[in-house]
């Protein structure tokens, strides 16, 4: 500026301000319109997605499927596919999937409702333009991850393995050299199946009982993509989608042991001792540590159950009797928790028992709830077998209980607990996964 010959006269751009006769500034008039301040207009709030990824359980098949694309050896409803890639209901018709394996392969197979089926004979294989399916997994769970392998098949027949979520060259090229794949026009749909064998994969379901997998198929009538999980972007985004589990080989390895602090099993009779009655005075823990469970009284012993929660034991406890187990601390000192329970309560329990209790720990002076661990099912709820899990951080653990929270409070079970694994930590997302993934698999969770 210093170097400028003339500096620049601004006082003519611009309108001036608008003034009254006297000089005053006049402002707009007011308005029902909403307004924003500049940060609330262009701030982007941060969103965490705190809903754990699904699970889905591959069959375990007696014998390998043809693969022909005719879909005839599957069952007849398979896993519904309805999201968006951004989560959302899908614009496009639903499809359904389906997965199996057995000791030398991965088998998928897909049908996928449309409504240009008449187009799709003479249609294209060009990946986001045409009509196509794909699958995306990663065994994401090892010690050293392996690559995001990522196939795209199209209703002609075609197929290919990408590299779209960097899969180094060799694993694409072997990929394509040993996977079948068929497909087949039907009047409103058409269908594929796929069969990958665990050898071009570089796992096999006993190194890898779980892996991230997602699928997902473009409708090009709609330009809309229908997908089993959304990932906010593409489909190969494997760790924001779901969790497939080989069911035997996630029985087999159990839940992760590091931290691992109770761990009440009523699958192994050999944990449990009952009476005439099968009365439940003594539940093991599978920990270790020696956390057993137990109930000198019999008036206040659950029940053991051989087939209780699908077709699986489970211990049965009563709010009239007040049953419940007792524990030792699990430390002097605030802790860290995280905890998980298999359970079941379809009938309602007396109104004074909101909120029942499966696993509790306090200080002994204050509510669990608030100083301690509350593992409970939420107010009044009921249903069928399903996971219950809860993370409490800076929280005493001491008196602790199954069943209830104090004999002289109203927290009372009215159901099922099958099985109880509680952590003195926070676990990963990758590791609540694979709990998740061992109890599903275990007690035939869906």
């Amino acid at each position: 500026m210093e170097r400028a010959a003339e500096p620049q006269d601004m006082s003519g751009i611009g309108l001036p301000p608008p003034a009254d006769a006297e000089g005053r500034p006049v402002f707009p008039e007011a308005t029902h319109r909403p307004q924003s301040k500049p940060a609330e207009k262009y701030a982007h709030a941060a969103v965490v997605d705190k809903t754990p990824r699904p699970l889905w359980m591959a069959s375990e098949l007696a014998a390998a499927p043809t693969v022909d694309g005719a879909l005839t050896e599957w069952p007849e409803r398979g896993m519904a596919l309805t999201e968006s890639w951004n989560r959302s209901p899908s614009a496009g018709p639903p499809s359904e999937g389906w997965v199996g394996y057995d000791e030398e392969a991965l088998y998928v197979a897909t049908r996928h409702t449309v409504t240009n089926a008449r187009s799709l004979p003479g249609g294209g294989h060009v990946w986001g333009r045409d009509d196509g399916m794909e699958i995306a997994f990663q065994n994401a769970f090892a010690d050293e991850p392996g690559p995001v392998l990522n196939l795209y098949g199209y209703p002609d027949g075609t197929f290919d393995s990408v590299d779209q979520a960097g899969a180094p060259f060799e694993a694409v090229e072997t990929l394509r050299a040993a996977v079948t794949y068929k497909a087949a026009i039907g009047q409103e749909q058409w269908t594929c199946e796929w069969r990958i064998p665990f050898a071009a994969c570089g796992f096999t379901p006993r190194s890898a009982p779980w892996m991230l997998f997602n699928v997902g198929v473009l409708k090009s009538a709609q330009r809309a993509w229908v997908v089993w999980r959304g990932t906010g972007s593409g489909n190969y985004q494997v760790a924001k989608a779901g969790v497939l589990v080989f069911p035997s080989e996630a029985e087999e390895a159990g839940p992760p042991r590091d931290g691992l602090a109770v761990w009440l099993d009523a699958a192994d009779t050999n944990l449990i001792e009952t009476n005439a009655e099968a009365r439940v005075s003594l539940w093991k823990d599978r920990s270790e540590n020696g956390r057993d469970a137990t109930q000198a009284n019999p008036t206040h012993q659950p029940t053991y159950i051989a087939d209780a929660l699908n077709g699986r034991p489970a211990l049965r406890f009563d709010e009239t009797r007040r049953t419940r187990l007792e524990l030792a601390d699990l430390s002097d000192e605030k802790i860290t928790a995280t905890t998980f329970a298999v359970v079941s309560n379809p009938e309602p329990g007396a109104e004074v028992n909101h909120d029942p209790r499966i696993f509790t720990a306090s200080d002994g002076e204050g509510y669990d709830y608030q100083v301690g661990i509350a593992l409970t099912v939420p107010g009044m709820e009921t249903g069928g077998p399903r996971i219950l899990s809860a993370e409490f951080v800076d929280r005493w653990a001491k008196h602790v209980r199954v069943g209830c929270f104090s004999p002289n409070y109203q927290t009372y079970l009215a159901g099922l607990i099958s099985e109880i694994v509680v952590y003195d930590r926070k676990l990963t997302q990758d590791e609540t996964d694979r709990v998740r993934a061992y109890l599903a698999a275990k007690w035939g969770l869906e």
